[in-house]
């Protein structure tokens, strides 16, 4: 009788702790997002998205877009919107899911001579799963009021002054 209860009591503490190590292990998968399939941030975390551009043509005398993000995961801090290289940047931040930009100023076009950064916000993690950030260009505008096709957008995600994605494609909508 006593090698019996050995027995069931070991599966007994086996089976316990087997499922304490799955339940761990969703519990992680909980607190951890995956941002565009490739950036690992925590809950809690707030994240910085930077967004710049390169290879433009020409100068941009105009540009309308939307940024894209899913509020079931991430808090947009509404007064971290910012742009140097775009006075009156025109944007909603009042919208779920969604942040429309943009600006125009035929006097002083802007000039992107190699990579820089177009604009950037923050973001507080709220749960874990994965999502995207991503944009939709409506249109920019060169001199001739045509639309300005080669250009190059890329993004940065960092967390806590560190890189956690650097230079990686952003995803349009």
């Amino acid at each position: 009788m006593k090698k019996v209860f050995s027995i069931v009591s070991a599966l007994v503490l086996v089976l316990a702790i087997s499922v304490s190590s799955i339940i761990s292990v969703f519990a992680a998968d909980d607190m951890a997002l995956t941002i565009n399939g490739e950036g690992i941030v925590n809950v809690g975390d707030t994240v910085k998205f930077t967004l710049y551009l390169d290879d433009t043509t020409e100068d941009i005398y105009a540009f309308e877009f939307s940024l894209f993000y899913d509020s079931e995961f991430l808090s947009l801090d509404k007064k971290s919107l910012t742009s140097d290289k775009f006075s009156n940047l025109i944007y909603n931040t009042n919208l779920e899911d969604k942040i429309p930009v943009n600006w125009t100023d035929i006097s002083n076009p802007v000039v992107f001579s190699g990579k820089e950064e177009f604009l950037s916000c923050d973001f507080e993690v709220i749960k874990g799963g994965e999502t995207n950030i991503s944009q939709l260009i409506t249109e920019i505008i060169g001199k001739d009021l045509s639309n300005i096709e080669t250009c190059k957008w890329t993004y940065d995600l960092t967390v806590n002054g560190e890189i956690v994605v650097s230079g990686a494609s952003v995803p349009t909508k």
